[in-house]
């Protein structure tokens, strides 16, 4: 067991807010960030946090990896079985999720280890630090942050420090440098659309006046119209001459500009599903049918690819740099550090294996009936998790057929009786023998019955299966039962004429 562990404080400052973003100030922000200087994009992430879109969508990516499955990978089982019994007082879900919601969108996220012990173990806990007070010293190629106590180096992996990013400059690679121009642009068409409804919502009142009535008269007029809000009862003169009166119109816009806005706002959001989490389908479509498989695939695919990227950074970084430290702190050097793992892969569509599995046996069936042979069969099948034995049909033994005619018991037998029950045993030996010779191509028609979407893709896959097919041993099985039924029949008769009395 190493020696304690000495304890340090680092504390950062009240986060400021700036709440109006122009454009111009928005571009120096990101003008800022791009020379690593973390403050002002920061300030203005917190305020994207108003957004009906960004939250959400961040919310969405950040819970694809923490909601999904966890486990430890260390082959020490006292280490694998201490950093189990603790990861979750280590790595905090909520420390975690502002770690990555930081990384991602700034490009960087630093945090800080607050080493405790208990029952004679030292472990870190992680704690996230506001990245409004970090930047880039590219001089000296480190990172440093500003906290009350004074500016620190930040050095990760030395027990201290947590830094997660991807290379020296990640923060270029922030998603805010694309979500700030489409964020303000958002803002700046709602501003646009709800003074367009406060133009357009209370239409404008057209006072007519005489044009020679008294003035006093007009100014009464047009100030009772004024004056009427929401009271809508006006005096209005009225003489035959309808240019010597009084009236009132309302003026209505006729046109739908209004639908640029919303086509405009939802256009950003789509971008901005985009950019967190790489698709846009899973919130779009419908509900219901082929819509709503759509986006369950897109929900289970699409998205996944994005977070086990980030999964396996962070997976990585906390590996080395909190994890490594405390083995070393509990257990000594040289031993090996347990790898935290995210489980980002959707799970197993069982419905959609068995669509496959079943599409890829009417394949082979329909190239075996074609006359191919497939030389990689195991090997297909055990892409597809497919174990194959072969079992040899058990051949059928015909009965008899043909070789014994007479089936009298004695003389008094009757010959059309013996016919019609050797005609029935011919029937039956010939159905089971026709059975056989079809078997496969029965077994491959109920594949196809089953894999079919239509009357006609079944009939195009029945064309393509049995196109070439040949018949010529059910044919000759069929020739052999009808012989064999004639010459039956003819025995029949004869006997029955031999038995008559003369």
């Amino acid at each position: 067991m190493a020696n304690t562990r000495p304890k340090q404080t680092i504390s950062h400052w009240q986060p400021s807010i700036q709440t109006s973003w122009s454009l111009a100030s928005i571009l120096s922000a990101l003008r800022q960030h791009m020379t690593g200087d973390m403050s002002r994009t920061a300030q203005m992430w917190r305020s994207m946090g108003e957004d009906d879109e960004i939250p959400s969508s961040m919310q969405k990516l950040v819970n694809a990896i923490l909601k999904a499955p966890f486990t430890i990978e260390c082959e020490d089982e006292a280490i694998k079985l201490q950093t189990e019994e603790l990861h979750k007082k280590i790595i905090p879900d909520a420390q975690l999720y502002s770690i990555i919601e930081t990384k991602v969108a700034m490009g960087v996220s630093i945090g800080v280890l607050q080493w405790v012990t208990t029952e004679g173990v030292w472990y870190p806990v992680l704690k996230f630090l506001d990245p409004e007070f970090s930047f880039y010293d590219a001089e000296r190629n480190t990172w440093r942050y500003m906290a009350r106590e004074c500016m620190f180096d930040v050095t990760p992996g030395d027990g201290l420090w947590f830094l997660h990013t991807d290379g020296d400059y990640g923060f270029y690679r922030g998603v805010i440098r694309a979500l700030a121009r489409l964020w303000y642009f958002k803002q700046a068409t709602f501003r646009d659309w709800n003074r367009y409804n406060e133009r357009h919502g209370l239409p404008i009142v057209k006072a007519y006046v005489p044009l020679n009535s008294e003035s006093n008269e007009k100014k009464d007029f047009v100030d009772d119209v004024q004056d009427m809000g929401s009271e809508g009862v006006v005096g209005l003169p009225r003489d035959t001459d309808e240019w010597s009166s009084y009236d009132l119109e309302l003026l209505e816009p006729t046109d739908q500009s209004w639908q640029t806005f919303q086509a405009a706002i939802e256009r950003a959001d789509r971008k901005i599903k985009i950019l967190l989490e790489g698709a846009n389908l899973g919130s779009e479509v419908a509900s219901t049918g082929a819509n709503r498989a759509a986006a369950e695939t897109h929900e289970k695919s699409i998205d996944r690819i994005k977070a086990k990227a980030i999964a396996q950074r962070l997976s990585e970084d906390i590996q080395v740099q909190i994890f490594a430290p405390f083995v070393r702190l509990n257990f000594g050097e040289g031993k090996e550090v347990p790898y935290p793992c995210w489980t980002t892969d959707p799970p197993e569509d069982k419905n959609q294996k068995a669509t496959a599995i079943s599409s890829l046996a009417t394949g082979f069936a329909t190239f075996g009936t074609a006359g191919y042979t497939i030389e990689n069969l195991e090997e297909v099948a055990g892409q597809y998790g497919l174990e194959l034995t072969f079992v040899k049909p058990e051949p059928i033994e015909p009965k008899p057929v043909g070789k014994k005619l007479s089936l009298a018991s004695g003389d008094e037998a009757d010959g059309a009786l013996e016919g019609v029950e050797y005609a029935d045993r011919v029937a039956d030996t010939t159905g089971l023998e026709a059975a056989r010779l079809m078997r496969a191509d029965v077994k491959t028609l109920m594949l196809m019955v089953r894999a079919a979407t239509s009357y006609p893709d079944l009939d195009n896959r029945i064309r393509v299966a049995f196109g070439q097919a040949d018949p010529s041993a059910l044919a000759d099985l069929l020739e052999q039962a009808m012989t064999l039924a004639q010459l039956d029949g003819r025995y029949a008769v004869v006997k029955d004429a031999q038995s008559e009395p003369v």
